[in-house]
């Protein structure tokens, strides 16, 4: 099958931002769970705090943030595959 462009964009988009909401949950725990474990990861690094949200930057919110990046990287990659896109439409 050829590669359709613009069909199943919505279709790719709504898996996309769904996947994307389950990473972000699963992220956030992580985040959560490390600061319990250990009390070095809780502590703020200098100071520095997300402006508009309000969240200490910690190591724990560093490697969660990490996380969340790389994954969304690669779930945005397989969504975007050709196989995968035809599956979708």
């Amino acid at each position: 099958m050829a590669y359709k462009k613009d069909q199943g964009r919505m279709a790719r988009m709504a898996t996309f931002w769904s996947i994307a909401i389950l990473i972000f949950w699963g992220c956030r725990s992580l985040s959560i769970q490390l600061g319990v474990w250990s009390e070095t990861l809780r502590q703020p690094i200098a100071g520095i705090r997300v402006p508009v949200l309000g969240i200490d930057v910690t190591p724990a919110f560093t490697v969660a943030a990490l996380v969340f990046a790389a994954r969304i990287f690669v779930r945005y990659l397989w969504t975007e595959s050709p196989k995968i896109a035809d599956l979708l439409i």
